[in-house]
C-alpha cells in the first residue's frame, strides 16, 4: 500500500510539472503558441517516468457560446452516434440564448421541467463544457465524442483550420471529407501550407486563421513502477510581461485511470508553478 501510494504521487508530481513544461513551451520565446502548429503533443522523459504533454489552442475547437448554429448542428451531425442533429442544436441553441421563446425542436424552462429536471434553460453563456451534460438529449456517447470538438473559451464565431482536428473540421456546413483531407495534407508540408486555403473556398464564415491566447495542456505521466496520473489545464496568455499567463482552470481528467475532478474551475489562480 505504501509502494502504491508513493508511486501515485510521482505520478501527480510528473503530470504537474508537464503542465508547466506545457506553459513554459507557450511563454517561452518561439514557443509553441508563437505561432500556432496544430502539432501540440511532445513527450519528456526523466529516470522517475514520463510524461506526454499536449497543447491545444481554444480557438481549434467550436466555441458553443457564440459559434453560428449551422456549426452548432454540423458537431452533433458527424458525433458517431444516432441522434437528431437538428434536436440537439436547437436545445444547445435554447440553453444560451437569453430569451424563453422554444425553437422548433429546443427545449426552454416548461420543457425541463415536464421532463422532471429541477432546473431549466440558462437563458445565458456556458460556464464550461461539462455543463452539456444538463442539456435535454444530451447522451454520454455524445458527450463523450463532444469532449475534445467544443469550447467556452475561444470567444470566436470561427475556428482556426490550421490548428483545427479533422473532427472538428467535419462539422463545417459544406466542407466535404475529401477536401479537408487535402487541406490536412497540405497544412502539414511545408512547401504547400501557403495554398492550403485553396481546399476551404467558401467557408469562411466559419473558418479563419488566427492566433489563440487560451490553451488546453494536458499531461500525461506514467513512472517506472507503473503508476499513472493525468492532470488538464486551461491557460490564458496575458501578454503582461511577468506575468504572463494566469490560469483558468486546473483539473483532473476524467479516464479508465482516473477519478473525475474534484472540481471544474479556479477562480484564476496566477502563475501556479
Amino acid at each position: 500500500m505504501t509502494a502504491d501510494l508513493i508511486g501515485r504521487v510521482q505520478a501527480d508530481a510528473l503530470a504537474d510539472a508537464g503542465i508547466n513544461l506545457g506553459i513554459f513551451e507557450l511563454i517561452k520565446p518561439g514557443g509553441r503558441g508563437k505561432p500556432d502548429t496544430g502539432d501540440g503533443g511532445f513527450l519528456v522523459q526523466f529516470d522517475e517516468g514520463e510524461i506526454e504533454v499536449f497543447v491545444t489552442p481554444e480557438n481549434a475547437r467550436i466555441d458553443l457560446n457564440i459559434a453560428p448554429p449551422e456549426l452548432i448542428q454540423g458537431l452533433f451531425e458527424v458525433t458517431g452516434n444516432d441522434v437528431d442533429a437538428r434536436m440537439l442544436a436547437d436545445v444547445v441553441l435554447d440553453w444560451r440564448d437569453q430569451d424563453n421563446e422554444r425553437l422548433p425542436y429546443g427545449a426552454e424552462d416548461n420543457d425541463y421541467s415536464s421532463a422532471g429536471l429541477q432546473y431549466g434553460a440558462r437563458d445565458g453563456p456556458f460556464l464550461t463544457t461539462s455543463e452539456l451534460s444538463q442539456v435535454m438529449g444530451m447522451t454520454e456517447g455524445v458527450l463523450n465524442n463532444l469532449r475534445d470538438r467544443v469550447t467556452v473559451y475561444s470567444g470566436s464565431t470561427q475556428v482556426d483550420p490550421y490548428t483545427a482536428a479533422r473532427e472538428v473540421l467535419l462539422a463545417v456546413p459544406d466542407l466535404a471529407p475529401a477536401d479537408i483531407d487535402k487541406f490536412l495534407a497540405a497544412r502539414r508540408s511545408p512547401d504547400s501550407r501557403g495554398e492550403a486555403h485553396l481546399y476551404l473556398r467558401g467557408t469562411e464564415r466559419y473558418l479563419a486563421g488566427s492566433p489563440s491566447r487560451v490553451y488546453t495542456i494536458t499531461a500525461n505521466a506514467r513512472t517506472t513502477g507503473g503508476a499513472v496520473a493525468s492532470l488538464e489545464a486551461i491557460i490564458r496568455l496575458t501578454g503582461i510581461v511577468n506575468d504572463e499567463y494566469e490560469i483558468i482552470s486546473w483539473s483532473r481528467p476524467f479516464g479508465p485511470d482516473q477519478p473525475a475532478a474534484d472540481s471544474e474551475v479556479v477562480n484564476t489562480l496566477k502563475n501556479r508553478s
